[in-house]
């Protein structure tokens, strides 16, 4: 899927990684953000799992934010 990923309210400096529901957690983060209070938005594409779900998580040492995910569409 194409989605938009908004994070707001961000607790400290941290990250989010998406990617197919029910697989492996990547090494990579789709988006970053360096501070607290960061209101910031990234467009990206993430696979879905067979039943067209998607997982997103939040990493960073404390880090905890409220996320938008935003879908624009998708691939076949």
């Amino acid at each position: 899927v194409l989605v938009t990923l908004t994070v707001t309210g961000t607790s400290t400096a941290g990250f989010l990684k998406a990617f197919a529901a029910g697989s492996a957690v990547p090494p990579t983060s789709v988006h970053n953000w360096d501070h607290q209070g960061t209101n910031a938005a990234t467009t990206t594409v993430v696979a879905c799992s067979a039943a067209g779900r998607i997982t997103v998580r939040c990493g960073g040492a404390g880090a905890s934010t409220d996320v938008i995910v935003d879908v624009i569409g998708y691939y076949r």
